[in-house]
């Protein structure tokens, strides 16, 4: 996946970490380490922070791309609330073949992440309550404006945003607990190479072998 977008303008490590995230979508709770107290799981959640322009989308659009022509687990993009996410997160779904999926697998993608949720000062508490698969074989709220039931919830997140979009969404509580905790914050501040892409590429992108 690197060797296919070195020629872009995209920093590296937002490539990098965009696969990684991909990979842990892909592969949800199927493999674990055995930490013999808890298993240890590995979703991960991914936030690539950059000015604006430094060309964040290209590998939140690859790593969707990939885990959807992977299409093995549920992918939730766009403005949703967390009500929203919980939804469709309980709701069970049919891979092709007419295999029936009933746990609470995802993959998160937004390529600005203050605009993908709608503001709820629950909601990345309830994120970041997720991430610890270790912690939940089943996930529920029984509020009477939400009643859900989540089963063995796995959630991957790609997201991204800047400094003027972050210091507005996040709270002290995002910063200082748990979420920011959880999270891997990747940031960079320059673009990998000047490339305005009129020349045919010499390794161009192959999603579908990707995948």
């Amino acid at each position: 996946i690197i060797d296919q977008h070195k020629e872009f303008e995209t920093p590296i490590s937002f490539i990098y970490w965009g696969a990684l995230a991909s990979i842990s979508a892909c592969v949800k709770d199927q493999i674990w380490f055995d930490k013999f107290l808890y298993k240890l799981y590995p979703n991960i959640y991914v936030m690539l922070h950059a000015a604006s322009g430094l060309k964040k989308g290209p590998p939140i659009s690859m790593a969707k791309q990939i885990v959807k022509l992977v299409n093995n687990t549920n992918i939730i993009n766009g403005r949703s609330s967390i009500q929203g996410i919980m939804k469709k997160l309980s709701t069970a779904y049919t891979l092709p073949g007419g295999i029936v999926v009933n746990k609470a697998v995802a993959f998160i993608v937004a390529s600005e992440l203050s605009a993908s949720i709608v503001e709820d000062k629950a909601a990345l508490a309830i994120l970041t309550d997720l991430y610890d698969r270790i912690y939940h074989e089943d996930y529920e709220s029984l509020l009477k404006s939400e009643t859900f039931k989540l089963k063995e919830p796995t959630i991957t997140m790609l997201t991204a945003t800047n400094a003027a979009h972050s210091e507005e969404f996040f709270g002290k509580q995002d910063i200082q607990g748990g979420y920011f905790a959880r999270t891997f914050i990747v940031y960079a501040d320059q673009e990998n190479k000047i490339n305005s892409l009129i020349v045919p590429l010499e390794n161009p992108p192959n999603y579908k072998k990707l995948a």
